[in-house]
């Protein structure tokens, strides 16, 4: 009886080891279209964003992902055959978007801090569980300048907008950028990068993301636990025959 204890105690832990361990991960490939304005990110039907010109959830940025912790580290790769543009139909195949930018004219909104970056580029926001807007909005990224977007980490914080691009330091080519999610984080935003109304925005970027979390599956090295662990249960399950 006594051995018998000890066994399901072992394999409880293995077990609990593989789920509850840090060896989660997962990929998810989402479509984000054109006309997706990061400034409704987290906000509720009927909010407006661009002076009025979009108005979620019509306009609202993708719901991405949020089987994530907070400090996991993300990547992120991209492909399209009509990238985004805000002069409707195709734009630039890249999500590195155009070589030129600049500010949203009606950025910061809603919360969500401004950002600098190419045009029709590919843009993601952090949020907790809350409204954006019951708060201030954080600082401003500047990806127009220094580095620009040949970062190889970022750490953005919460509701601050932030330059994904193709997840590659330079266009196309390069190392796999990382990107942390900030302390609180529970929900992240994808969209695309216009000055103003999004709503006759053209293309869409298909967008694998690879994380880590609580929404993920166990790599081979937890599966070999886990496998373990069902293993120590079976042969108490036949002893006890």
């Amino acid at each position: 009886m006594k051995t018998k204890r000890v066994l399901c105690a072992l394999s409880l832990a293995v077990l609990l080891t593989a789920v509850s361990g840090p060896m989660w991960a997962a990929s998810v490939t989402v479509t984000v279209l054109g006309y997706m304005d990061p400034y409704l990110a987290g906000m509720p039907d009927g909010s407006t964003a661009s002076g009025g010109w979009d108005v979620a959830p019509n306009e609202s940025p993708l719901l991405a992902l949020t089987g994530f912790q907070p400090g996991s580290v993300l990547t992120f790769s991209t492909t399209s055959t009509c990238g985004f543009s805000y002069f409707g139909g195709c734009g630039p195949s890249s999500a590195d978007g155009d070589s030129s930018g600049g500010p949203s004219d009606y950025a910061p909104e809603n919360g969500l801090s401004q950002v600098l970056a190419p045009w029709n580029s590919l843009l993601g926001v952090f949020l907790d569980a809350s409204q954006p807007s019951l708060t201030l909005p954080p600082g401003t990224l500047d990806f127009l300048s220094g580095i620009g977007t040949s970062f190889a980490t970022l750490s953005p914080d919460l509701k601050q907008v932030f330059f994904i691009g193709d997840g590659l330091t330079g266009l196309g080519t390069g190392s796999v950028q990382q990107f942390t999610a900030p302390a609180g984080a529970t929900r992240l935003f994808l969209a695309s990068k216009d000055g103003y109304g999004w709503y006759n925005n053209g293309g869409y970027q298909d967008v694998t993301i690879n994380y880590t979390g609580s929404g993920g599956v166990p790599e081979p090295a937890s599966m070999f636990l886990l496998g373990g662990g069902l293993l120590g249960l079976a042969f108490v399950r036949s002893r006890k025959r």
